[in-house]
């Protein structure tokens, strides 16, 4: 199962940190696997490693904080794509909320 979390706060960082996150604490994004295969076909994985300096890869799992995510945001959102919105719109609430995204592959 690859999953996209980002919590909601910086209660729910900690405790998604030490595995006791409640659902209510998490935004998660279930990826099938075609949509796990579109975004690596179009490599967004890749674009946001290089800009977010970070290593998303299969059978890895990825934090990435807020504060590396901005770059990425303009990028993206040139894509019209609606797989890609989605991720978009996810970093974006990790931005808003001054979180983290964490990907589990």
């Amino acid at each position: 199962m690859k999953q996209i979390i980002v919590p909601r706060d910086e209660k729910a960082i900690h405790d998604l940190d030490y595995d006791i996150a409640t659902e209510e604490q998490l935004i998660s994004w279930i990826l099938t696997d075609d949509e796990y295969k579109e975004l690596d076909s179009l490599n967004i994985f890749d674009l946001l490693n290089n800009q977010c300096n970070s290593l998303i890869d299969e059978y890895e799992d990825e934090t990435i904080p807020y504060d590396r995510l901005n770059n990425s945001i303009y990028i993206l959102s040139q894509y019209n794509n609606p797989v890609v919105k989605k991720i978009c719109n996810f970093i974006t609430e990790a931005i808003n909320r001054k979180t983290s995204i964490h990907f589990y592959f």
